[in-house]
């Protein structure tokens, strides 16, 4: 679960920002709400983030998904990070960007985070702390400049320590990668092995973490337990968008991989995604079947079995007073937006976190309501996390929301973005929100400036 995230120097990012997704124990409404981590530590099932247009509230989200790329695949190539330092204060370009997590793997909390200068595209610092009531117990501390790469003795069993010697000597100046992926890259420790604890945090960020945006690549969508074709209707068919019957078509791995191509920009390999999809799908389905979502080019049942070929079988949809069936490519953009959304309900396991960007894009602000009170409610015994940005006041809603789980951004006069928590404001349980919100008792709003108003402070003349 993620407790907190702190982010410095990242695009209108300056000064360190925290948003935290740890309950403020002393509100009493929606504890349904809650998810216990340990004894006297209690986590939100959901975080709504609100502010106008250009305020950061993508660059919070863009920052997760920064560093969550940088643990899981390496510095991007391309270094089109390198602009992403906070632009408002010259000295910006020199000083270090920092990415911090807490967050926690079943009854243990831990912070990993790493510093990074991003014109350079050099990884500076790197650190792993498991944290305790009062106290910290440090499992790495690395410095690139000084060559310090140093792990908790002990922590880590003598017949590891050989091995970890040899990793840290290799990787202890190397500024161009983090530590935790290089020692989860092709490696695989025994079960018994007390290394498994980087394993643990890695995976945390690659299988754990979800972030859901314009940019999320193919084979990061997550894929869920296929349960029954009549259930899927049903939620279709509730969520109003004219859904009423859902079709299968036999289609073999060639085609898809044909399909697909079709659809993807030259930089990618259509055979690998889908190579890559299925391995993962045998790896952790138990023989079950499946639905994975090619983001907008379709939706399919797989089933890989054993060393069996895969059968893959695309979903089609038939609508209310039509004899044809539809692929997802050809339905509208707020029913493919809607997929998104379900996966959510229907993935059915603890430990997830999502993060979506504009949670409302090509969706009736009643549906996103809705989508919200059947996650809290299909959600009810399972530890999953769902933050989200908002342009909706609809939303600010204290019957839908408590007041710990709405958060506000706005930029001051110099453009730097500034985090706060509606909870931070002493407001009635029954004060309707969005209406304080739109006369901008919390800030977070356009401010719009007249045109004869906006010309004359640029000097400009009739």
């Amino acid at each position: 679960m993620l407790l907190r995230i702190t982010i410095e120097n990242f695009k209108s990012i300056s000064n360190s920002k925290n948003f935290s997704m740890i309950a403020y124990t002393k509100l009493q409404k929606h504890k349904n709400h809650l998810i216990h981590v340990k004894k006297n530590l209690k986590v939100l099932k959901a975080s709504a983030i609100f502010g106008a247009n250009a305020s950061g509230k993508s660059n919070l989200i863009e920052a997760m998904y920064f560093a969550k790329y940088v643990i899981t695949k390496g510095l991007p190539k391309k270094n089109w990070y390198q602009s992403f330092f906070c632009k408002t204060n010259i000295k910006n370009e020199e000083n270090p960007t920092r990415i911090d997590f807490e967050f926690s793997i079943k009854d243990k909390v831990y912070a990993y985070g790493f510093t990074i200068h991003l014109k350079s595209g050099k990884i500076l610092t790197e650190y792993l702390y498991e944290l305790k009531k009062g106290s910290q117990q440090f499992l790495l501390e690395r410095d690139v400049a000084s060559g310090k790469c140093e792990t908790n003795e002990v922590i880590f069993e003598p017949q590891d320590s050989d091995r970890l010697a040899i990793y840290k000597a290799d990787f202890a100046r190397d500024s161009s990668v983090l530590f935790l992926r290089e020692i989860n890259r092709k490696k695989n420790f025994p079960q018994d092995s007390s290394l498994q604890i980087f394993n643990r945090i890695y995976e945390w960020f690659y299988s754990n973490l979800n972030i859901i945006d314009p940019y999320t690549e193919l084979y990061q969508t997550p894929h869920i337990v296929f349960t029954n074709t009549e259930q899927i209707e049903k939620v279709l068919y509730g969520f109003d968008t004219g859904i009423s019957k859902v079709d299968f078509v036999s289609v073999t791995k060639e085609e898809l991989i044909k399909k697909l191509s079709m659809h993807l920009p030259n930089t990618f390999d259509s055979g690998d995604i889908v190579n890559d999809i299925l391995r993962d799908i045998r790896e952790k389905s138990n023989g079950k079947p499946v639905v994975a979502r090619f983001q907008d080019i379709g939706l399919y049942k797989i089933l890989c079995d054993g060393d069996k070929e895969p059968e893959i079988s695309s979903f089609c949809f038939r609508h209310e007073n039509s004899d044809y069936s539809f692929t997802l490519l050809e339905e509208s953009d707020g029913t493919k937006r809607l997929f998104d959304l379900l996966f959510i309900l229907f993935l059915n396991t603890s430990e997830k976190v999502f993060v979506i960007d504009e949670i409302e894009r090509s969706l009736h602000p009643n549906l996103v309501k809705r989508f919200l009170a059947l996650f809290f409610e299909r959600n009810k015994d399972l530890k999953t996390q769902l933050i989200f940005t908002s342009h909706e006041s609809l939303l600010l809603d204290q019957s839908l929301l408590r007041r710990d789980e709405i958060w506000f951004v706005e930029k001051n006069n110099h453009g730097e973005t500034h985090l706060y928590s509606l909870k931070d404001f002493d407001e009635r349980y029954d004060k309707r929100l969005s209406n304080a919100y739109l006369k901008g008792r919390y800030g977070a709003i356009p401010s719009f400036k007249d045109l004869q108003e906006s010309e004359s402070e640029n000097g400009s003349t009739s």
